[in-house]
């Protein structure tokens, strides 16, 4: 997400500067001095805009799949890594998988397991047995404490009756910060 991050505020400033550079070439001489006045007044709030853009980009939650790769071949079981940054001590990283031919949606077992360098990682069971060379999508999401507890009162309830329907759709408040596909072997 870091290079994602910067590249959007190095557009958004390439945009900025685009934007100054097309009025200055508009303006008469200096001695305008109020056209001068109302440049700097511009700029100043350019500056100001790409400076919140940029901290509001630092600053947001962020959340990334690295292992496996985008159309990696993948067992039944797989341990998927990845990286965050800017969670808060609130929400959780949870693993859904998307079934394509069922069209349903799996919440793993439990959260990832964060470590405190942002570095994250949580087993996730893909399909079942007779599903070799089926695509599914490994989803990240970022939970608040109610989404979390659906994601566990759906493990309880599928637990108890022994039977995993997966869910149609994913709760509103599900907020998907990464989706890879995937190909079980």
């Amino acid at each position: 997400m870091e290079n994602t991050a910067a590249s959007q505020f190095l557009a958004l400033l390439v945009a900025g500067i685009n934007l100054l550079i097309m009025i200055v070439s508009k303006l008469p001489p200096l001695k305008n001095k109020p056209a001068w006045k109302w440049v700097f007044r511009v700029t100043l709030i350019i500056l100001i805009l790409v400076a919140a853009a940029y901290v509001y980009l630092l600053t947001r939650p962020a959340v990334r799949i690295t292992d496996p790769q985008e159309k990696a071949e993948v067992a039944i079981e797989e341990m998927v890594k990845g990286t965050s940054k800017n969670i808060p001590a609130s929400r959780e990283i949870w693993l859904v998988l998307y079934s394509h031919p069922v069209r349903r949606y799996y919440p793993q077992d439990r959260p990832a397991e964060m470590e405190t360098t942002g570095n994250w990682a949580s087993p996730c069971t893909i399909g079942i047995r007779e599903n070799t060379g089926v695509k599914f999508d490994i989803l990240a999401v970022l939970t608040d404490a109610r989404l979390g507890q659906v994601f566990r009162n759906y493990h309880s309830e599928s637990a108890k009756n022994a039977n995993w329907p997966g869910m149609e759709k994913l709760p509103e408040a599900a907020k998907i910060h990464h989706r890879i596909t995937v190909i079980r072997k």
